[in-house]
């Protein structure tokens, strides 16, 4: 019998014992137990790891990689009082003494690689904007400048933009902001869920920013001139949401009360 694999994984016979957990854990049926082995039997895998995971021989392996995995703790790294705890502690930082440097911001980045998406549609990508942000902001005022009337931001935006600036530190969007992380993916829930764990990265290190929603409506108002701005990312892909960020210049010495939210049991 031909020993088969995906065109992603792969299982050495020689190593497996035939417990079956792969095949237990395959959502898309692509595994069976032959002979005591397990036997890729189509296309059908589309990479989310699980038999990997789960494989207590080490058998299956990722085609191409010479990743070498890490054994997962039988005990949560935090308990669910810490988690809580921490998250108790985050809070939105609007000031800032100075931008994050690539070696602080790509950790952050890497957590949100480590987010679940859609179907497994790994869709997500990230774009810092730092060293052009006075490029970006223009093109944000120009796409925005028609509807300037609509919300008093944005009206506030556009006089900053031409020189009325009665509070320097103030910016309309930004705050004291010069950094943001932009997140983009076809599916929208994918994006929320890698932005804010990066974000929570960011806390866990001392650093911080907020959320910034007023960029989405120049997204939204002309996605082909806001899409330019970023060649590298496939057109295909629209930006979901954008984090303002950097070193906090103010910090929190107490929590606040939390806000009651609705849970409806069916």
């Amino acid at each position: 019998m031909e020993f088969l694999a995906s065109d992603i994984l792969e299982a050495d016979p020689s190593v497996c014992v035939g417990c079956g957990r792969c095949a237990s854990v395959c959502i898309r049926n692509a595994i069976e137990i032959r002979g005591k082995k397990a036997v890729y039997t189509g296309d059908r895998c589309f990479a989310c790891f699980h038999c990997f995971a789960v494989c207590p021989k080490g058998a299956i392996s990722v085609k191409g990689s010479d990743y070498v995995p890490k054994p997962v703790a039988k005990t949560p790294v935090l308990d669910c009082g810490q988690f809580m705890g921490f998250l108790e502690q985050r809070r939105s930082i609007r000031w800032f003494d100075r931008n994050l440097t690539r070696e602080e911001l790509e950790p952050a980045l890497a957590a949100g690689a480590l987010s679940p998406t859609a179907m497994n549609y790994e869709d997500v990508e990230f774009a810092v904007v730092d060293d052009r942000l006075d490029d970006f902001m223009q093109m944000v005022y120009e796409i925005l400048k028609p509807i300037r009337g609509e919300l008093p931001r944005i009206e506030e935006f556009c006089r900053w933009m031409e020189g009325d600036r009665p509070d320097p530190k103030r910016h309309p969007f930004l705050w004291e902001g010069r950094q943001l992380i932009l997140t983009f993916a076809k599916v929208d829930a994918n994006a929320f869920i890698a932005m804010a764990r990066a974000e929570l990265a960011l806390y866990a290190e001392g650093l911080g920013g907020f959320y910034s929603l007023f960029m989405n409506m120049a997204a939204e108002r002309d996605p082909e001139r806001f899409a330019g701005f970023f060649p590298a990312v496939p057109r295909d892909k629209k930006l979901k949401c954008v984090f303002v960020c950097g070193h906090p210049r103010i910090r929190f010495a107490r929590t606040v009360p939390p806000r009651n939210i609705s849970v409806h049991w069916s």
